[in-house]
Formats: structure tokens, C-alpha cells, sequence
């Protein structure tokens, strides 16, 4: 069985990104807006941030407490849109849980919007009419191109409706002429429609959830999934059974989200270019 990382991929793009940011008379900046104390939001930062530093990308962070109000974290989501000095924004979820997070990613101008998770920018993928996605829609589909792993004809289950992941990786994978089925952690007998497909996308946030009884043999299978647990960070697929019938598969960590950084901060520089040539 191949493990597929997400290592050489990513080092791959980062070359390519540190070549276009020389093009650029002044660096594109990035902002995080997140929750103080979540450790998710805290770790997707810090991940990006590491990435950022590689390449030469300026990272600030903007931390929402436990008081925070929707009104003060739309307010400051608004002035980091208005500023010329902030050319993408990434809010990092969970927000605090008295924040209303739909209207905080609303705030967010698709001109600026680096992650691609307003609905504006959600409704362009699904419709076809943007090449920019959310970071890890478009790392899945990166990493299977660079593993050179067939989709044209296929059958691929997408096992989570998420609007960042989710639908844009099913809608990406029909572009790409894949026969798209789209399960959910509810879907009936999800095991019996999995075990069908030739490649399996799971990105439900669910440890364990994918077995060896939800894979086909000779399958691959890409985990999305990455939960913080007390054992540390696991993802969608229980790896020691489904690593004795797939033909290939992602490991967390060390799987997509490597490439994921430097696909978020391609959409940054593509961003930034647009602002600069509007």
C-alpha cells in the first residue's frame, strides 16, 4: 500500500509560490481571526503560519475571547476588510461560541477572502465559475493529481457535506468527470455505498469513522478529517484496517493538510494580483 503525503507536493507549490512573490513590489499580507483559546483554530493557524514564514508571507492574528460580542468581531472583521494594508483574511473556526460565526464570515469580501468560505465565494465552485476554492477542496485534488491517481469514469464517495470541503471537493471531482456519490455521517448504510467506489474522500471530522469495511480493495482513500483527541490528532479513517485493503491512502498528519497551507496561500497571491491589477 502507498502512503499518499502531502510533503513533496507542497514542496513543490512553495517553490513555485516563492517565485511568484518575487513579482511582487510589496508582499501580500495575511490575517487570522480566530478564537484565543480553541485549540484547532490555534493549531490551523499555527500550521499556515509556518508555511507563511517559508515563503516570505507577513502573518498577523486577530484573537476573539470568551466576551467577544458578534457585533465587536463583525466590526473588526470590517475594518481588516477596509484596510489596503490586509490583502486576505482567514477566519479560523470554532469562534467563540457567542459569536454568531455565519455572520462573521459574511464580513468577509470575496476580494479578500482566502479560504473561499463565504457563500459567494462557495456558490462560484459549486457553479463552475471560479478557479479559486477553499484551501483543502482544492489540496485533495492536487494531491491525487501528483499521485497521478485516475478520476475521469470513477467512482468516488465524498463522505461529508461540509460547505468548505465537502460540497467544493464533489463539485471539483465532477469538473474532473468523476461519478460523484456525496454521503454524510447519517447516510444509510454508508459502508455498502463506500465499499463501491474506487476512491473514498472522507472529511466528516469524525475519528475512526471509515473502517475497513467502508473500502474496496485496491481503493484510495483521502482523509480530510482531523480531530483533536487525547491521543492526539487522528483523522476520518481507522488506518491499520483500511491500510490492509486500500491500494493507496493519506496519513494524518502528514496528508493533505501539508498542501493545504501553501493552496491557501496560492489563493492569497492570486488575490492580491487581482487587487492590484483592478
Amino acid at each position: 500500500m502507498t502512503a499518499l503525503t502531502g510533503r513533496e507536493p507542497a514542496r513543490a507549490l512553495r517553490r513555485s509560490i516563492a517565485a511568484d512573490l518575487a513579482q511582487f513590489a510589496r508582499l501580500p499580507t495575511l490575517t487570522f481571526v480566530r478564537s484565543a483559546s480553541h485549540p484547532a483554530g490555534a493549531a490551523y493557524a499555527r500550521q499556515v503560519s509556518r508555511g507563511a514564514r517559508r515563503v516570505g508571507v507577513p502573518v498577523s492574528q486577530e484573537l476573539l475571547d470568551e466576551t467577544t460580542t458578534t457585533a465587536e468581531a463583525v466590526g473588526l472583521v470590517e475594518r481588516l476588510a477596509a484596510d489596503e494594508q490586509v490583502q486576505g483574511i482567514i477566519v479560523a473556526l470554532p469562534l467563540p461560541s457567542a459569536v454568531d460565526t455565519a455572520s462573521v464570515v459574511s464580513a468577509v469580501p470575496p476580494s479578500k477572502d482566502v479560504d473561499r468560505i463565504t457563500r459567494a465565494a462557495i456558490g462560484a465552485v459549486l457553479a463552475g465559475a471560479s478557479e479559486l476554492a477553499p484551501g483543502v477542496a482544492t489540496a485533495v485534488l492536487r494531491l491525487l493529481d501528483f499521485y497521478e491517481i485516475p478520476l475521469a469514469g470513477r467512482l468516488v464517495a465524498v463522505v461529508g457535506r461540509s460547505r468548505g470541503v465537502g460540497k467544493p471537493v464533489a463539485s471539483m471531482l465532477l469538473a474532473r468527470d468523476a461519478t460523484v456519490v456525496l454521503c454524510h455521517s447519517k447516510t444509510h448504510d454508508l459502508a455498502g455505498i463506500a465499499s463501491q467506489a474506487d476512491v473514498v474522500v472522507s472529511c466528516v471530522g469524525h475519528p475512526g469513522l471509515i473502517t475497513r469495511e467502508h473500502v474496496k480493495p485496491g481503493a484510495v482513500v483521502v482523509d480530510v478529517g482531523a480531530t483533536y483527541t487525547a491521543d492526539g490528532l487522528r483523522g476520518d479513517v481507522e488506518a491499520e484496517g483500511v491500510a490492509q485493503v486500500a491500494s493507496a491512502y493519506t496519513p494524518v498528519p502528514g496528508g493533505v493538510g501539508p498542501l493545504t497551507v501553501y493552496c491557501l496561500l496560492e489563493n492569497l497571491l492570486v488575490l492580491a494580483r487581482e487587487a492590484t491589477s483592478g
